[in-house]
C-alpha cells in the first residue's frame, strides 16, 4: 500500500506542474489552432444571438420544444467541446463532438416528417429508461413517495412494451423501423457527418483499440 501522506511533496510538486502546463497547453492550442477556435467562437456567438432575437418567437409546446431542447442540448455541447479545445485537450474534443452532432441529427429527423409522432416517441422513451433502471435497482426507491413514483413509471412502461411502441428498449425509434442513429442520419442526409465524424468520434468515446493511445496497434499483436 502506498502512503500518500509520505508522498505529499511529490503531490504539491505535481500539482503545480499541473498548473503550468494547463497554461502551455492553453498557449499552444491558441496558437496553432486559432482560426478553429475563432470560427468555433464565431458560430457560438451567431447562434446566440439569433436565439435572443428570436425570443419571443419560440415555441413553448409541442413537438418544436423538443427540437428546441435537442438543438440547446447540441449548441451546450460544442460550447463544452471548445473550452476543451481552448485548455488544449484536442483528443477529448471528438467526444463532445459525437454528441453534439447525434443531438442534430436527432432533431432533424423530429422535425423533418411525422414530427408529432417522432417527438413523442423521444419524450416517452424516458419512461422506458427509467423504468430498465428500476427494475434493475429495485432499492432506488425506499420512501413512499419514492415507491408511487416508481410503480406510476413501471406500469406507464409496461404498457408502452404492450403496444411494443419500443421493440428495441434501448434505441428510442426503434419503434419508427429505425434501428440506429445512422439510420436517422441517412434519412435526413447526414449520413457523410455519421461516418466520418460520429462513428469515427466513437473510438475514442469507447474503449476501442484507437480511443486511448490513437494509434496502430502494437506490432507485437499483429500477427
Amino acid at each position: 500500500m502506498i502512503d500518500l501522506a509520505s508522498l505529499a511533496g511529490k503531490i504539491e510538486e505535481a500539482e503545480r506542474a499541473l498548473r503550468q502546463e494547463e497554461v502551455e497547453a492553453a498557449r499552444l492550442a491558441e496558437a496553432r489552432e486559432k482560426s478553429t477556435l475563432d470560427f468555433c467562437r464565431r458560430l457560438i456567438a451567431i447562434l446566440r444571438v439569433v436565439f435572443d432575437e428570436k425570443d419571443d418567437a419560440l415555441p413553448d409546446d409541442g413537438w418544436r420544444v423538443v427540437v428546441l431542447s435537442l438543438l440547446a442540448k447540441m449548441i451546450a455541447t460544442v460550447r463544452a467541446a471548445h473550452t476543451l479545445a481552448v485548455a488544449g485537450h484536442g483528443r477529448e474534443v471528438s467526444i463532445l463532438v459525437r454528441s453534439a452532432l447525434e443531438s442534430l441529427i436527432t432533431a432533424k429527423f423530429i422535425a423533418s416528417k411525422d414530427s408529432k409522432r417522432r417527438a413523442k416517441r423521444w419524450a416517452q422513451h424516458a419512461i422506458v429508461i427509467k423504468a430498465r433502471l428500476l427494475r434493475k435497482q429495485p432499492d432506488l426507491s425506499t420512501k413512499p413517495e419514492e415507491k408511487k413514483a416508481a410503480a406510476r413509471i413501471l406500469a406507464y412502461a409496461k404498457r408502452l412494451e404492450k403496444r411494443r411502441a419500443y421493440p428495441n428498449p434501448l434505441f428510442w425509434a426503434s419503434g419508427l423501423k429505425k434501428g440506429s442513429v445512422r439510420n436517422l442520419a441517412e434519412e435526413v442526409g447526414m449520413l457523410w457527418y455519421y461516418d466520418v465524424v460520429y462513428w469515427s468520434g466513437s473510438q475514442g468515446t469507447h474503449a476501442s483499440p484507437r480511443g486511448p493511445g490513437g494509434g496502430d496497434v502494437p506490432c507485437k499483436f499483429r500477427n
